[in-house]
């Protein structure tokens, strides 16, 4: 199938918990054609507010109507093209919302720093116009 080019990912950040606690918030949509969905990076005001957070867990939501592939893959990356989660967001269920926290240097689990962009990356669904949720929970 050829790419429509409709598929979209968008941004949002909530500051919850006194400032303590903020989430963000990525929505995704894949294309109508083939179920890609681009690489999308965090705009400048959203990276602005990410700066001194840290993701201390991640929790993927398959839509319930037009839910992605069955064991898609999600990575998340900085400006230096590293996987801030350690590869933990592999294979992901198309049916049940996942938690995951961070892997760092494939050997501790703990939070991830954030410093610049974030690079949201979608591999593997080939479900047309699949409909997902990446929160991530940010600390101080």
């Amino acid at each position: 199938m050829a790419t429509n080019g409709d598929s979209a990912v968008t941004f949002s950040f909530q500051s919850l918990v006194g400032g303590n606690m903020a989430v963000l918030k990525a929505s995704w949509l894949g294309d109508s054609g083939d179920g890609s969905v681009p690489a999308a990076t965090t705009n400048a005001s959203v990276t602005a507010l990410m700066q001194g957070w840290t993701v201390g867990m991640i929790e993927t939501i398959p839509d319930a109507t037009v839910p992605p592939t069955n064991l898609y893959d999600i990575t998340i990356t900085d400006m230096y093209s590293l996987d801030i989660v350690g590869g933990v967001l592999a294979n992901r269920s198309s049916t049940v919302a996942q938690r995951v926290i961070p892997l760092l240097n494939g050997v501790v689990y703990g939070a991830a720093p954030i410093y610049g962009a974030l690079t949201i990356n979608i591999t593997g669904n080939t479900d047309v116009a699949a409909v997902g949720t990446i929160l991530l929970f940010l600390y101080r």
